[in-house]
């Protein structure tokens, strides 16, 4: 369903646009062969692509206090656990 897109969204998305430009401002020049042998760079990419990703999951506040901490943490919660 669709729906009319509200300031809150307008929020998320500003948020992952700012979050996709420092991505971009951190990999412009670096070759692949610059990202295999960064370490560094391969976690912050990481982190902010993750941002970005959270930026589109209403609700998602990304601490442990938040009722809805997006898709994935639902479903670890509703998971098996492994009592191995």
């Amino acid at each position: 369903m669709n729906r009319p897109m509200i300031k809150d969204d307008l929020l998320y998305v500003g948020h992952m646009l700012d979050t996709a430009r420092k991505a971009v401002r951190r990999v412009a020049g670096k070759t692949r062969a610059d990202f295999d042998a960064d370490e560094d760079l391969r976690i912050v990419l990481t982190h902010l692509i993750r941002t970005i990703g959270e930026g589109g999951t209403p609700g998602f506040a990304g601490d442990a206090c938040s009722p809805s901490r997006g898709p994935l943490e639902r479903h670890r919660r509703h998971a098996p656990q492994d009592r191995a």
